[in-house]
C-alpha cells in the first residue's frame, strides 16, 4: 500500500513529509531517509524540451553531466565556476564560445562575445597561462598599454638593455609587482640574433660615467614596507644626471606626509614640498587602503634645497612647502593613517645597463694600466722609493 502525506496550510505551503511546512516556502519536503529526484535526461532530449520556462531545472546524464538551468536563452550548468566578471566557455558549462579542451584545464576571458588565445586563463595541471597556453608554471603572454611611464627611461627586455626612449613613455607591461621578487636566478634573453646595429661601449666614456657616480649608503623611509636596513646602492637623480637612459620613470606613491590621524579630522598637518590641489594621497584605514585627492593645501613658496636634482631641477622653479593639507573625503574614518601622494616621475635604476657601463669602465683602466707610455711616465715622475717598488713588481 501506498501512503503519501501531504499538508496544505492556510498561506497555500505544500509540505510532503511534514505538518508545518515552512512559511517562506511553496513546497516543504520533509526527509531523513531520502532526497528530492529532479528529472533526469540527456543532453539531446534536454534541447528537445519546448518553450523551457527561466529557472527550469533538470539534471544531464551525459555529456558534462549535472544540474542545468534555463536562463530564458540558454541552458547553463550550475557545476561550474561562478566568477564575477566574464564568460566561461561551454567546455567549462559556461555560455561562452565553445572550446575542446582537455581535462583539468581552464579558459576563462572577461570578453562575453567570443574566447580567443590571447585572452584567456589557462590552468593544465601544475602550468597557468595568461594570453596563451604555458609549457612552464606560469607563462604570461598579454600586457597593458599605459601611459604611468613619462620622460626617458631605459629597460630591459629580451633583446637585452634597450638604448631607452623619450616623449610620452607608453609602454606595454605584463607584471608588476608592489614588492620583492625573489627567484635562485634571472635571465634575461641576449642572443647576437636577435639584435641589430650592435656597437661597443666606448671604455673612456665608460670610465668618466662611473667617475661621477656616487655609490652611497641608505635606509628607506618607510621602515615597515623596506625595512630598516642600511643598503649601498645609488640615486636615480643622480645617475639620471649622468647617464638618462639607464633611468626610468613611473607613477607611484611615496611616503612624504607619514601622519597618524584621530577624530575623523580632514586637515593634516604636513611638512611634504611640492604638493598641489588635486594631488592622489594614499590613506589606510580599518577597512583597508583608500585614495583620496588634496581638496586643499595650506603652504608658502620656497626654492629647492639641491639645485640640480628633483622635479624642479630643470626648469628652476619654486617649490611650494605645505603647513597642512585638506582632504577631499566627505566621510572620513574616526582614526586612519596617511601614507603620502602620488608622483609622476618615480625614478627606477636600470642596473643591467649600469653594470655594463661598469665593465666597460674597468675596461678601460686596465688598458691605462697596460699602456706602456702611460707607465713610463708614472716611472719618470716616481719617487725613488716608488720606483724600487716598481721594478720589484716588474719582475
Amino acid at each position: 500500500m501506498l501512503s503519501l502525506f501531504i499538508s496544505t496550510g492556510l498561506n497555500a505551503q505544500v509540505g510532503i513529509g511534514t505538518t508545518t511546512p515552512n512559511t517562506s516556502s511553496a513546497l516543504d519536503i520533509t526527509s531523513t531517509t531520502g532526497g528530492l529526484l529532479i528529472p533526469r535526461m540527456t543532453a539531446a532530449q534536454k534541447t528537445t524540451i519546448a518553450t523551457p520556462a527561466t529557472g527550469l531545472l533538470v539534471y544531464q546524464t551525459d555529456a558534462t553531466a549535472g544540474f542545468y538551468y534555463y536562463t530564458g536563452s540558454a541552458w547553463i550548468s550550475i557545476n561550474a565556476l561562478s566568477l564575477a566578471t566574464g564568460t566561461l566557455p561551454t567546455a567549462n558549462g559556461g555560455t561562452g564560445s565553445s572550446a575542446s579542451l582537455s581535462s583539468g584545464r581552464l579558459l576563462y576571458t572577461n570578453t562575453a562575445t567570443s574566447i580567443t588565445s590571447s585572452s584567456g586563463i589557462y590552468a593544465d595541471n601544475a602550468r597557468i597561462g595568461i594570453g596563451s597556453s604555458s609549457s612552464y608554471p606560469l607563462y604570461v603572454a598579454s600586457s597593458l598599454y599605459t601611459s604611468g611611464w613619462g620622460g626617458r627611461y631605459g629597460y630591459l627586455n629580451y633583446n637585452g638593455a634597450g638604448s631607452g626612449g623619450s616623449g610620452t613613455g607608453n609602454i606595454d607591461v605584463s607584471i608588476v609587482a608592489s614588492q620583492r621578487i625573489i627567484a635562485g636566478e634571472f635571465d634575461a634573453v641576449s642572443d647576437s640574433r636577435i639584435k641589430t646595429n650592435v656597437h661597443s661601449i666606448q671604455s673612456r666614456n665608460a670610465l668618466d660615467i662611473v667617475l661621477q657616480s656616487r655609490p652611497v649608503s641608505y635606509s628607506y623611509i618607510d621602515k615597515h614596507k623596506n625595512g630598516g636596513r642600511s643598503k649601498y646602492g645609488f640615486i636615480a637623480q643622480e645617475v639620471e644626471h649622468i647617464t638618462p637612459n639607464a633611468v626610468s620613470q613611473s607613477e607611484e606613491f611615496i611616503p612624504n606626509i607619514l601622519m597618524e590621524v584621530h577624530d575623523g579630522q580632514i586637515t593634516v598637518p604636513c611638512t611634504a614640498k611640492g604638493l598641489q590641489e588635486g594631488d592622489d594621497v594614499k590613506i589606510y584605514t580599518s577597512s583597508g587602503e583608500k585614495i583620496v585627492k588634496i581638496k586643499a593645501l595650506d603652504a608658502e613658496m620656497s626654492m629647492p634645497e639641491k639645485p640640480g636634482f628633483g622635479p624642479n631641477a630643470l626648469s628652476g622653479d619654486v617649490e611650494k612647502t605645505v603647513k597642512s593639507i585638506t582632504l577631499d573625503w566627505d566621510q572620513p574614518e574616526k582614526d586612519f593613517f596617511v601614507y603620502g601622494t602620488k608622483v609622476k616621475d618615480f625614478r627606477s635604476v636600470d642596473y643591467d645597463q649600469y653594470i655594463s657601463i661598469c665593465v666597460g669602465a674597468i675596461q678601460e683602466l686596465y688598458k691605462k694600466m697596460n699602456d706602456p707610455a702611460i707607465m713610463i711616465e708614472k716611472f719618470r715622475s716616481a719617487s725613488k722609493k716608488d720606483r724600487r717598488l716598481m721594478r720589484r713588481m716588474l719582475k
